[in-house]
């Protein structure tokens, strides 16, 4: 059975993956493709939630 401690440290390790994705790809977006900070966090939002079909451009 899981404790609650444990539960809490799965959640906060997952928390700081998605944290780090999202860093590392507006990162990549911004020294890569010289987006902006506003559009490359809209190109890895929609990327990691809906597979960022459809969507060529931030513009």
């Amino acid at each position: 059975m899981h404790t609650l401690p444990k539960v809490f440290m799965t959640l906060r390790a997952a928390a700081l993956l998605l944290l780090f994705d999202i860093l590392f790809g507006v990162t990549g977006y911004v020294l890569l493709e010289g987006y902006t900070i506003t559009d490359a966090f809209f190109m890895v939002v929609i990327t990691l939630s809906t597979v960022g079909l459809w969507r060529g451009s931030p513009a």
